[in-house]
């Protein structure tokens, strides 16, 4: 059975994302330069303005001769080293699996004595390098955790740190399914920590070590600890683990989360041709009167000449995407993921509580192939009543440009008689100039309340 595991840890570290000061420092010991294997591993929480950042930096004035971990500014994790004196590093960005804004990651990557391997939330990347050997390059320089150097280059960290370990050996990929979905960590991998500041302390600057080594961290002045709240005390759904990921049965969403039907696109119709009328997306050209199983996601409305599939080619995070375009000009089309703004179709709404604050977080990538409107590529988030009726309309700014992968967060507080969220992207191309051709993807819906959630895990 699904279960969400709470723990007795309630603090994380918060980095400003401001050039300045270190935001957590270990002085160099020899506990820190393990040269036949390492694993640099800690939970995650970026806010803001998706921006490339650091998380492990054990350089040597720039050059990459021991570990160095850093995040893309799309999510990809990457890894930076010289092993067996030759440069071995991941990091290239659009990798298989990306971090993700707005929630807690966990990442776990390093050098196993034979490859560079990076775990992600409970899955293996494609991206690795093998058949390497040799020792892992050292230095004397203190272990920085969330920036780079002395921060003054614009890859600080902004967000929320929880738990950074460093072990002899990298998780297997059971191993790190089970710490992630489960909070528990095997005796191998506990047996092999360099390094584990559990962050059980409430002030201070001092980051104890509860390793056996003792070996410190320090607070820089970016980084304060959180008072325990139940924003940022790391949670996380915990399912037990037998089997890969992606066969795992859909769990119930952790406290906070409002559970958002296939916000990941894991259910993708076979497709025979992309859809051109309203319905629910059911991979044919006419689409469905009833949802799939698995899935309600439906084109809600159209003007002209559209498509929509849930496409399998343009995946973000390994998995599949919502495509929208429209395909003439005075055109327009609409998704939500229900059919229906009707009683009945609240069933398949996303139930929310009045008056209470929640955020929602999606990725869009967006062509543009000509023309222009006043719109563009849009994801609005629809309050509604127990009847399904309209109540505000939450929105980002309409993209009209080629752009690759981006992340996006629209806080927002529901009103007194909202009891439904509808998630609706759309691709309008019908106002003003009307001459707007344009595809845009979707993928990753989630939406929870910081207010509901509750401190947790690992």
């Amino acid at each position: 059975m699904p279960r969400f595991t709470l723990r007795d840890i309630p603090y994380s570290i918060r980095i400003s994302g401001a050039d300045g000061a270190v935001p957590i420092a270990v002085a160099n010991a020899a506990n820190l330069n393990s040269t036949a294997s390492i694993c640099c591993s800690v939970w995650v929480y970026p806010v803001g303005t998706p921006k490339e950042f650091v998380l492990f930096d054990k350089t040597q004035t720039g050059a990459t001769n021991s570990y160095f971990v850093s995040v893309g500014a799309e999510g990809s994790p990457k890894w930076f080293s010289i092993i067996g004196g030759i440069v071995r590093n991941l990091s290239a960005n659009g990798k298989s699996k990306r971090v993700i804004w707005n929630r807690w990651n966990l990442l776990e990557t390093g050098y196993d004595g034979s490859a560079v391997k990076i775990f992600l939330n409970g899955e293996q990347l494609s991206e690795t390098i093998t058949g390497i050997s040799g020792t892992m390059g050292v230095t004397t320089q203190a272990l920085r955790i969330g920036g780079y150097f002395t921060g003054a280059t614009g890859l600080t960290m902004n967000g929320y740190i929880y738990r950074p370990i460093l072990n002899t050996t990298l998780p297997t990929l059971a191993e790190h399914q089970n710490r992630y979905f489960n909070g528990i960590m095997s005796d191998a991998f506990i047996a092999g920590t360099l390094l584990d500041l559990r962050m059980t302390e409430g002030s201070g600057s001092t980051l104890a070590d509860s390793s056996t080594f003792g070996t410190n961290g320090t607070l820089g002045g970016l980084s304060t600890i959180t008072t325990w709240n139940s924003s940022y005390a790391p949670t996380k759904l915990r399912t037990a683990i037998s089997t890969a990921r992606t066969a795992v049965s859909t769990p119930r969403p952790a406290v906070g989360e409002a559970f958002v039907l296939n916000g990941d696109f894991t259910t993708v119709p076979t497709l025979v041709a992309p859809q051109t009328t309203t319905g629910y997306i059911d991979g044919t050209a006419t689409g469905s009167a009833v949802p799939i199983a698995g899935s309600n996601w439906a084109v809600f409305g159209i003007n002209n000449s559209i498509t929509a599939e849930i496409d399998a080619t343009e995946t973000y995070n390994g998995k599949a995407t919502l495509k929208l375009a429209t395909t003439d000009v005075n055109s327009r089309v609409t998704a939500q993921n229900i059919l229906s703004a009707t009683r009945a179709g609240m069933l398949q709404a996303i139930p929310v509580l009045p008056s209470t604050a929640y955020t929602v977080t999606f990725a869009m990538k967006t062509n543009v192939t000509s023309g222009d409107s006043n719109d563009g590529a849009i994801v609005s988030i629809v309050e509604r009543t127990s009847e399904g009726a309209q109540v505000i309309v939450n929105a980002i700014t309409a993209v009209k440009v080629t752009q690759d992968w981006t992340v996006y967060t629209v806080p927002f507080t529901t009103a007194a008689t909202t009891c439904f969220i509808t998630l609706r992207p759309a691709v309008t191309g019908n106002t003003g100039a009307a001459t707007l051709i344009m595809t845009a993807w979707f993928a990753d819906f989630h939406a929870y309340s910081t207010a509901l959630l509750r401190g947790a895990v690992v």
